[in-house]
C-alpha cells in the first residue's frame, strides 16, 4: 500500500480542468456544461491560456476534430512552445524527453553500437494498433516515435 500523499494534481487532471474552463470562457453560448471549479482549484497564472497543451492542434492530433461552434484560442507551437513544454515536463519529472528526427534517432542508435536499427513512426503504430477501433481513438500522428534495435 502506498501511504505517500501527492501535493500536486496530476498533469492530465489540470489540463482537463483548464480545457473545460476555457470552453466556458470562449465558446459561443450556451455551454454544454459550466465547469470552472477545476480552474479555481488549479489557480493558474494569468498566462494559462498560452500553455503549450491548450492549443487546438492537440484536438486534431487526437483525431477528435473541431466542432464549428467552438471559438479557439490560437497558440504558438513553434520553438518557444516546445521549449516550455519540455521544461514543464522536466519539472514534473517526465523522463526521456527528446526531439529527434527519425534520421537522427537511427544515427544515434548506430553510434551507440546497435547493429540493426529501424524507425517505427507514430502513424505505423496507429495503423497497427488502432485501425479496428470502433470508438475512433487514435494517437497523435506526431507523438511517440520509436527506435527499435534488433538484439
Amino acid at each position: 500500500m502506498h501511504d505517500e500523499q501527492v501535493a500536486e494534481p496530476d498533469d492530465t487532471a489540470v489540463r482537463v480542468a483548464l480545457w473545460r474552463a476555457l470552453h466556458v470562457q470562449v465558446d459561443a453560448p450556451p455551454p454544454v456544461f459550466v465547469d470552472e471549479v477545476g480552474l479555481r482549484l488549479v489557480a493558474p497564472d494569468d498566462e494559462w491560456h498560452g500553455r503549450p497543451d491548450m492549443g487546438r492542434q492537440r484536438l486534431i492530433d487526437l483525431g477528435l476534430g473541431i466542432p464549428s461552434s467552438l471559438r479557439l484560442v490560437p497558440v504558438d507551437f513553434e520553438a518557444a512552445g516546445i521549449e516550455r513544454a519540455a521544461a514543464g515536463a522536466r519539472a514534473s519529472g517526465t523522463p526521456f524527453i527528446s526531439f529527434f528526427t527519425p534520421t537522427e534517432m537511427l544515427a544515434l542508435g548506430r553510434d551507440a553500437g546497435l547493429r540493426e536499427v529501424r524507425h517505427v513512426s507514430a502513424a505505423t503504430l496507429a495503423q497497427r494498433y488502432f485501425t479496428d477501433r470502433t470508438d475512433g481513438l487514435r494517437p497523435p500522428n506526431n507523438s511517440e516515435e520509436l527506435l527499435v534495435p534488433t538484439t
